[in-house]
């Protein structure tokens, strides 16, 4: 069997966790030439190394199996991820959840050390907890931007760097995820570090990204009924901006489209107005929301109101665009412009 397709046939069997395929694989003489090819043909899958697999599965004896045999432990797949970062992400997620025993009468939670000992694995072997992917994440980002305390402080507890920023910093992928409490976490622990008024490589600062609420329609659905909303399930996102509004984030810094975070949460507000025909359900508790946002911004007496964006608009001409603004937006940011 050539190289090509015995690199592909590992990369299967880490991918379907088959052990007594893999250690066959791995037996093989050319096993070392083989073991850190990276895929990136496979459309159904992020694509990688058989390590990249074997952590997306969590599968540890896997792992385990592949280092011993001289797997890279650092090696990165298309996207610049690492095995640290794919398993960081899982293991933040998976840390969260809460299952129900069989009989649907009690939580069980995740064995949070379990989890833990995947990614100690990895560090265990040389695994560098700084490497950033092609977006500029380190895999304090990922655990940032899942919420996850504990991941954060463990990652923290072995050198992870909160000074590495690339595209975003560690504060930005908390908020922009509307995850108060990770928020709250880098405000109180680091704070003469954090620099609120940093802007990502698109000018946006973490208030921005607070505001910048994104929705889409699910293709196919004819009924729209189905809408992707997670940015409004709660108010979490009004409490992450009243926390650096209150930290003392700037409120006029424009991004490279020049608007402010005023302006992004006018033109999200204006977007929700656009689909009240579609009859989704909780539209009105969205508008409410993103009314509450617009508000808050609006405290800050140092709020410039005709700061114009690239388009030459301010966020007041943006309010009186506003067709049927029953919320009375433009009424109240005129009000708060003359205080």
């Amino acid at each position: 069997m050539n190289n090509d397709n015995l690199a592909r046939d590992l990369y299967y069997a880490a991918s379907f966790s088959n052990v007594e395929s893999l250690e066959r694989i791995l037996a093989q003489d050319n096993a070392c030439n083989i073991i850190n090819t990276v895929f990136v043909d496979d459309v159904y899958r992020p694509n990688g190394s058989a390590l990249h697999e074997a952590v997306t599965n969590l599968n540890r004896d896997i792992a385990i199996l592949l280092l011993k045999k001289g797997a890279d432990v650092n090696i990165k797949n298309q996207y610049g991820a690492t095995p640290l970062h794919l398993a960081t992400k899982i293991v933040a997620i998976n840390a969260f959840e809460v299952y129900l025993s069989d009989d649907g009468s009690a939580p069980v939670i995740v064995d949070y050390e379990c989890e833990i000992q995947k990614l100690q694995l990895l560090l265990d072997n040389g695994a560098n907890v700084n490497l950033m992917d092609n977006d500029g994440y380190t895999a304090l980002h990922y655990a940032s931007a899942c919420g996850n305390i504990c991941v954060v402080k463990f990652l923290l507890n072995n050198n992870a760097d909160i000074n590495i920023t690339g595209k975003n910093t560690v504060v930005h992928s908390a908020a922009k995820n509307g995850y108060k409490d990770m928020v709250q976490f880098w405000l109180d622990r680091y704070p003469n570090m954090i620099n609120l008024n940093l802007q990502d490589n698109d000018g946006n600062t973490a208030l921005h990204l607070v505001a910048k609420h994104r929705f889409t329609i699910l293709p196919h659905d004819v009924h729209a009924s189905n809408l992707i909303y997670a940015d409004y399930d709660d108010k979490c996102f009004i409490d992450v901006a009243e926390m650096l509004l209150n930290r003392g984030i700037d409120t006029n810094i424009q991004n490279n489209d020049g608007n402010t975070a005023l302006h992004l949460a006018l033109l999200s507000y204006s977007g929700l107005l656009d689909i009240t025909h579609l009859m989704m359900d909780n539209l009105d508790s969205f508008l409410c929301r993103s009314i509450d946002l617009i508000k808050s911004l609006c405290k800050n007496n140092n709020v410039n109101f005709i700061l114009k964006n690239n388009d030459s608009y301010t966020v007041l001409d943006l309010a009186l665009a506003i067709e049927h603004d029953q919320h009375k937006i433009a009424e109240h940011l005129q009000e708060k412009r003359l205080l």
